[in-house]
């Protein structure tokens, strides 16, 4: 090869290098790029990251060539993954951000965390490839502890308690209680997560002291306020008799008037709780279904209720509750105060059917307080015979 060939040649060589290297600026950019630092969290392995966590970064991209005017960077893409490599099966990828900053909810707690961001140049050069930081999220904190806690008495051996939940975390809360005189509570129950009232059933005379507190995997909740609730005896005993005032043994003459057939008095006991009468159990001697129109019930002058008698074998009975027309709770209307009295008014019209010289008496057999039977065919609580007569001298007014 001659010596001027050689020179061409090696020319040649020379200017396309120089065209590769320098005329676009794209293979120096390609090379020489440096993409986001400074970033937030750290590789700092002793500081635990919350779970709700904003990352950032600082925008360095760096390019050379014939076109440096392609940096600062036009947008990123952001990874999160428990992998090695932030794309393998990221909890968190996203494209073509606009600020060096992203906030992320979907974290868990004490987990070991990867990410990575990748810087795009306004030339569309492709990706920096950033480098991978990792970190580790906090321990999950303990619940918040409950408060406002409440105990109601709701019956004669039950108590309602009641708090208020101020943790998102828990597992659920355990209910501890303790008697008068006790050194330690004892858990007596534990409810599930966001349940906030618990019955306390089957309790004895005696004054009882209540904390909650909530619990979860890390532990427990500090408890709540401390509440009390005394409970005194709750045996309910209704007594039940003829009133003075009831009437003695009479006429009436059918059709025309109501008639007093008896008046009751209704003792509740001192010193317990307070009688709430929801029904009533009325009956009538005989057969009497052509004798009487109806049973109507008064608490002086107030109409509780009216019903009809039901015949039954040798007898007419009839049950009457005393609340609002159809609820779906019954509201109780009719209350005797613990160590009081009062007194129903039985009444009820007689058929003109009824047979002249029939002798009929009404009395009570049984009474529903708070849903508690109390039957009461053993005691005297049945009026004087009155005697159907067709001469009205000697009705019994009302």
């Amino acid at each position: 090869m001659s010596k001027k060939l050689l020179v061409i040649i090696t020319g040649l060589l020379l200017v396309t290098f120089l065209w590769v290297i320098f005329g676009t600026g794209n293979i120096i950019a390609s090379v020489t790029r440096v993409g986001a630092t400074n970033p937030y969290p750290t590789d700092n392995y002793d500081e635990d990251y919350p779970i709700d966590l904003t990352f950032t970064w600082d925008d360095n991209l760096v390019e050379s060539g014939w076109n440096p005017g392609c940096a600062p960077a036009s947008s990123y893409d952001l990874y999160v993954s428990v992998y090695s490599d932030p794309t393998t099966n990221p909890i968190v990828a996203v494209s073509g951000l606009t600020n060096n900053s992203y906030h992320v909810t979907n974290l868990e707690y004490f987990k070991f965390y990867n990410w990575r961001v990748d810087v795009y140049d306004s030339c569309g050069n492709g990706a920096a490839l950033g480098e991978v930081w990792s970190f580790i999220t906090e321990v999950e904190p303990v619940p918040q502890a409950p408060n406002n806690l409440k105990a109601q008495i709701i019956s004669s051996n039950n108590v309602k308690l009641t708090w208020s939940d101020n943790s998102d975390n828990e597992t659920g809360f355990k209910i501890e209680r303790k008697k008068e005189g006790d050194m330690d509570y004892n858990q007596i129950y534990a409810v599930y997560s966001n349940v906030t009232e618990f019955t306390d059933t089957g309790l004895t005379e005696d004054i009882y002291y209540y904390r909650v507190r909530a619990y979860s995997s890390t532990g427990n909740s500090d408890y709540s306020n401390i509440v009390s609730t005394d409970i005194v005896s709750t045996e309910k005993t209704i007594s039940i008799g003829l009133d003075s005032s009831s009437p003695a043994a009479g006429n009436i003459q059918p059709g025309w008037q109501d008639i007093v057939f008896t008046k009751i008095k209704l003792s509740s006991t001192a010193g317990g709780q307070d009688a709430s009468i929801s029904s009533f159990t009325i009956e009538a001697n005989g057969d009497i279904t052509n004798d009487l129109e109806q049973f109507e019930i008064y608490d002086g002058y107030n109409l509780l209720n009216s019903c009809i008698p039901v015949y039954q074998t040798n007898h007419n009975i009839s049950s009457c509750d005393i609340y609002t027309a159809t609820p779906i709770y019954p509201t109780y209307q009719w209350v005797i105060p613990a160590g009081s009295s009062k007194i129903l008014t039985i009444k009820s019209s007689v058929k003109n059917t009824a047979t002249e010289g029939k002798k009929i008496k009404i009395g009570l057999t049984g009474i529903v307080s708070d849903d508690e039977w109390f039957a009461t065919d053993s005691l005297p609580i049945y009026g004087n015979y009155q005697t159907v007569i067709s001469d009205a001298a000697k009705s019994i007014a009302v």
